[in-house]
């Protein structure tokens, strides 16, 4: 839980008084604006808002020259990437999370299993991993980008692997 924390953290802090104000924004737009106008146009931006917070999940070791230290803790795969990863999960829920409450408040289930979907694929933006051009029954998409996140995690994971024999 702490390095969960800390890497909560880490991708949070050094945002700048405007960036944080935007952020707000977005988050209370989607939490007050009528459901199908956020569903097709704020929920994109609430999720693009954020990416070079995930940008810099993979590569922050490297970039700081830490990787020495942070690869050298016991279980370094286990504990180090699932922490980023649930951090970066997070920042999806923090700022999708609006229209995550509003959907399932609605019944939608068809967008809300894509909204799981999307939080879950996150780097993927220019895909339709939230469903807002699907139907509202079709959860055969979000479905795909599911499967496929939890490929590209285990691909993650032999990378890091591969990192920490280096």
């Amino acid at each position: 839980m702490a390095l969960y924390a800390a890497e909560l953290r880490l991708m949070l802090k050094g945002r700048k008084w405007l960036w944080n104000v935007g952020a707000a924004g977005l988050v209370v737009a989607t939490l007050t604006v009528p459901l199908d106008i956020t569903h097709r146009y704020l929920f994109l931006a609430a999720w693009l808002w954020p990416i070079l917070l995930s940008s810099a999940m993979g590569n922050r070791e490297r970039q700081h020259e830490t990787h020495q230290i942070v690869f050298s803790v016991v279980h370094p795969l286990r504990r180090q990437l699932s922490a980023i990863w649930m951090a970066g999960f997070s920042v999806a829920v923090l700022f999708g999370g609006g229209v995550a409450v509003r959907l399932v408040a609605a019944g939608r289930w068809g967008p809300s299993f894509a909204w799981v979907a999307g939080a879950a694929f996150i780097p993927s933006p220019a895909w339709d991993f939230t469903g807002v051009t699907a139907e509202a029954s079709t959860v055969a998409t979000p479905a795909v980008y599911l499967a496929v996140s939890v490929v590209l995690l285990g691909m993650a994971a032999i990378g890091r692997r591969r990192q920490l024999q280096v």
